[in-house]
């Protein structure tokens, strides 16, 4: 083998191994993580907490017995009845019981009118069963038959509240009022309540509203529940949504039971967690879970329990229609130009080269800024993400800064306001003025107030440097002197 051979062979090997090296060098500097998600469109949409109210909604009755030991005299002594329901149903009464586990007697129906409670027998309003004694009132109940039978087990008086047309003495009826007997033969009876605790173990059961304008629109909102009690009394939680001019709507009856909303006659799992009120809530600004009784001929809103409300500004925006969710820029914070725009169904999907706990930036002209929090891993597929975009509202304009873009100044960085031809807005990283998480690394500002249209900005770091944002609106970075946000 010639010298001249030996040295051609000696090259080739030598720009080979150089070639392998510079592939295998590019492919450890381009290695990709996939991330991929769906984005869903909305209009303007509202998260509202009920306010739960037991103090001046529940009915409170105290009450006696007296000579239960004679047939010919027994009696129960109502001294007090604050917050009885209003039945709004014609017919509609209450009825009194004495009860054992394995017997009860009716002690009458009546209803409530004029501040008194009246007897109420045949379906008409009869004579007073109150008095005064002493100059206390006193409400006086006997047997409805005076042949029922004596019993001494006596475990708690109870009140109903019977459909009309109820003629009989067997309770069928839902239990509004319940209290234990202490003593019979003392007549010491516990203080009557609504015998279901919304409290459980200090926790109180609280509930919420999502309420997004196009749906709003046509009359659906979605309810959420934490610790609400199952009614196992023959009630029913009820929906409504309130207006002060055009009055109560319902929007459904439901149970609760394990946390699952179901249905209050079949107590099968409702499906979801949405209700249909039929009518445009976005004008409307508040809504009520009621406890309405279940049983057969009961008409919505039959009395008035309504322990739970929830007030909520109406829409201002006039336009509800859902903007198309295609063409959303997702890139990723600490690596921007690792980005990809949504299809029409809002789906995205690309590959970055960042690693660590980061974000997925969301940016559009008809959407609210937004991110996702993710957690790159080599040899590992981010899937499944999804967000819920919120459409502009006119007039504001949102802004996040995220730290991770420059991840040699992390520890240094403070953006400490975003510039618009010279006029400034502080950012802030302390959870106020739109900033969601104090201390992330995400610094936040929201300005209200401007017209419509496109709006310049950069964002000035540490006071000093200008930086133009590298997730900003122009999607064709045709011009990369300042960043854009299109007010709506």
């Amino acid at each position: 083998m010639n010298t001249k051979f030996k040295y051609r062979v000696f090259l080739s090997l030598f720009l080979v191994v150089i070639f392998l090296q510079g592939c295998y060098q590019d492919y450890t500097v381009e290695e990709r993580t996939p991330v991929s998600g769906q984005l869903i469109a909305s209009s303007e949409r509202q998260d509202v907490a009920f306010n739960f109210d037991n103090v001046s909604t529940f009915p409170d009755l105290k009450l006696r017995l007296r000579d239960f030991s004679d047939p010919n005299n027994r009696r129960i002594e109502v001294t007090e009845y604050l917050r009885l329901p209003i039945l709004n149903v014609p017919g509609a009464h209450f009825e009194m019981w004495a009860v054992s586990e394995t017997n009860q007697v009716s002690f009458g129906k009546f209803k409530q009118a004029g501040g008194e409670l009246v007897s109420f027998i045949g379906g008409v309003t009869g004579a007073t069963k109150c008095g005064s004694v002493g100059g206390t009132k006193l409400c006086t109940f006997t047997p409805t038959d005076p042949t029922a039978p004596v019993f001494n087990d006596l475990t708690r008086i109870e009140i109903s509240i019977e459909s009309p047309g109820d003629a009989d003495t067997i309770r069928s009826g839902s239990i509004i009022l319940s209290g234990n007997i202490i003593n019979q033969n003392g007549g010491i009876v516990d203080p009557l309540t609504f015998p279901v605790s919304f409290s459980q173990n200090a926790i109180t059961a609280t509930a919420s509203l999502t309420i997004i304008a196009e749906d709003a629109k046509e009359g659906l909102v979605a309810l959420n529940l934490t610790n609400f009690p199952f009614l196992d009394n023959l009630f029913a939680y009820q929906l409504w949504s309130a207006d002060s001019i055009n009055g109560f709507v319902s929007c459904g009856s439901f149970n609760v039971q394990n946390g699952v909303i179901v249905n209050p006659v079949t107590n099968q799992p409702k499906g979801s967690n949405d209700f249909a009120c039929g009518v445009d809530l976005t004008t409307r600004s508040q809504m009520v879970i009621s406890l309405e009784p279940i049983y057969t001929g009961n008409s919505a809103g039959i009395f008035d329990y309504k322990p739970y409300t929830a007030d909520y500004q109406p829409f201002t925006n006039a336009n509800l229609a859902k903007p198309s969710i295609n063409g959303v820029r997702a890139s990723i914070a600490g690596a921007a130009r690792d980005r990809v725009l949504t299809d029409v169904e809002g789906n995205f999907s690309l590959a970055t080269t960042a690693l660590g706990s980061t974000y997925v930036v969301l940016r559009s002209v008809d959407f609210e800024p937004a991110f996702v929090g993710i957690d790159v891993k080599r040899d590992t597929a981010i899937t499944g993400l999804s967000l819920q975009m919120r459409s502009k509202v006119p007039g504001e304009a949102l802004f996040h800064f995220f730290a991770r873009d420059y991840a040699g100044e992390v520890n240094s960085v403070q953006a400490d306001k975003v510039g618009f031809f010279g006029a400034a807005a502080p950012m802030n990283d302390n959870g106020e003025n739109g900033d969601l998480i104090k201390g992330d690394g995400i610094w936040t500002v929201r300005v209200t107030g401007k017209g419509a249209g496109p709006l310049r900005y950069t964002y000035t770091i540490n006071g000093a440097a200008t930086i133009v944002d590298p997730h900003h609106e122009n999607l064709d970075d045709s011009d990369t002197s300042t960043g854009i946000y299109t007010v709506k």
